[in-house]
C-alpha cells in the first residue's frame, strides 16, 4: 500500500511486515487466503495539521501472489481518492458590557468602584465536517483582575480551568455540525465577566484576544477586544464645550494597529475625521455622527506605513489638528 505525504501511519488491524516512511509504503505478508473469501485490513492514519480542507488525498493498494499461480491480474490494484474534511472556525471576541450603557463606547472609568467588564467569545463551524472537540484558550490581559473572573455561561457543556490569567474552555465531544448542515447549531460561545485593575490611568487600553482550536486544526485567533480607560473627571454632561486642544486625544500615541480618538462636542453634529501625511495629502477620512459631550472613535491605522501624520477633526464650528505617530511592523 502507498499513501501520500499528507498523512502519518498509526496502526493497522493486521500488523504490517514493513513500513517505509520515506516512500510512504506499507507491506503485509499474508500466509494464505482461501478461495472465495474476503479479507480486510483496516489502516489508521493521522492527517498532518497543515493539511487544508478539501485537499485531495490518495491511497493505492496492490496485491501480488507470491506463488505466481494467479491468472487474473487486472483486479489486483485499487486507488482511493478522497477530499479531506475538517471543521473550520470564524470567530470573534467582544466586549458586550462595561460601566457605560452605550455598548458602542467600550470604555471604563474609575468614576465608580465597579470596573466589571462582560466578554463573549463566539465560534462557528463553517467547514465541511463536524467538529468533534473544541478548545478555547484565553490569555487575559494583565490589566484585568484574574481573581475576579466569573463564568457567565456557554452554548454547550464545557470544562473550564484557570491558571493565573489563562483560562481554557474544553468542549469535548461537542460534535458541532457544519454550517451547511445546521446553521444555528454550528454556533457556540462562552461568556464571562471580570474586573479591570484599579491602578489603570487615562489612555490605558485593555487588549484581549483568544485562540480557538477545532480538533487537530491550527488555532484560529480572534480579533482583539479593546477597551479604553478614560478620565473619570471629564465624563460629565455639564462639560459641553466646543472642540479645543485640551479636549482632543489619541490613545495610544504612537499607535500600531488600532487606537482611539477622544474629542468633546457642545452639541450633536456631524464630524469629519481625517488623517493626512506630512505633505498635507489626506490618506484616510471618515464622516461620523458626533454626540454632545465626550466622544470616542475607534481608529484603525493598521494599513498605514510607519511615520508621522496629522490627524484632523473638523465640525461646523472648528477644525483641530493633532500630530500622531504610527509604528506598524
Amino acid at each position: 500500500m502507498t499513501y501520500d505525504s499528507t498523512r502519518t501511519y498509526q496502526s493497522s488491524s493486521i500488523a504490517a511486515t514493513s513500513i517505509n516512511t520515506a516512500t510512504h509504503t506499507i507491506t503485509w505478508n499474508i500466509p494464505f487466503v482461501y478461495a472465495y473469501t474476503n479479507n480486510y485490513i483496516y489502516v489508521n492514519f493521522t492527517a498532518l495539521v497543515a493539511l487544508s480542507m478539501n485537499t485531495p488525498v490518495s491511497s493505492t493498494a496492490h496485491i501480488s501472489n507470491a506463488s505466481g499461480t494467479e491468472t487474473l491480474l487486472a483486479n489486483n490494484n485499487a486507488t482511493l481518492n478522497q477530499l479531506s474534511v475538517a471543521s473550520w472556525d470564524p470567530n470573534d471576541k467582544l466586549v458586550i458590557a462595561t460601566n457605560t450603557d452605550d455598548v458602542t463606547e467600550q470604555n471604563i472609568s474609575s468614576i465608580t468602584a465597579n470596573q466589571e467588564i462582560d466578554y463573549v467569545i463566539h465560534f462557528q463551524n463553517v467547514g465541511n465536517y463536524q467538529a468533534i472537540n473544541v478548545r478555547v484558550e484565553d490569555e487575559m490581559s494583565t490589566m484585568l483582575d484574574a481573581d475576579s473572573y466569573v463564568l457567565l455561561g456557554g452554548s454547550h457543556n464545557c470544562q473550564v480551568t484557570r491558571q493565573n490569567n489563562k483560562v481554557t474552555y474544553k468542549f469535548d465531544n461537542i460534535n458541532l455540525p457544519p454550517e451547511s448542515e445546521n446553521e444555528e447549531g454550528s454556533n457556540g460561545f462562552v461568556s464571562f465577566k471580570i474586573n479591570a485593575n484599579t491602578s489603570l490611568i487615562e489612555g490605558d487600553i485593555i487588549t484581549d484576544m483568544a485562540k480557538i482550536y477545532f480538533d487537530y486544526n491550527q488555532p484560529i485567533l480572534t480579533n482583539y477586544a479593546n477597551i479604553l480607560m478614560v478620565n473619570a473627571s471629564v465624563i460629565s454632561d455639564s462639560q459641553s464645550i466646543i472642540i479645543t486642544n485640551n479636549n482632543l486625544g489619541v490613545f495610544p500615541n504612537p499607535s500600531s494597529g488600532r487606537g482611539f480618538v477622544k474629542f468633546t462636542l457642545d452639541d450633536d453634529m456631524p464630524v469629519k475625521l481625517a488623517i493626512a501625511d506630512m505633505n498635507g495629502k489626506d490618506i484616510m477620512e471618515q464622516n461620523i455622527n458626533g454626540k454632545k459631550g465626550i466622544n470616542y472613535y475607534n481608529l484603525d491605522v493598521s494599513t498605514q506605513n510607519t511615520g508621522l501624520y496629522i490627524l484632523k477633526v473638523a465640525n461646523e464650528k472648528s477644525t483641530l489638528f493633532h500630530k500622531i505617530s504610527i509604528v506598524n511592523k
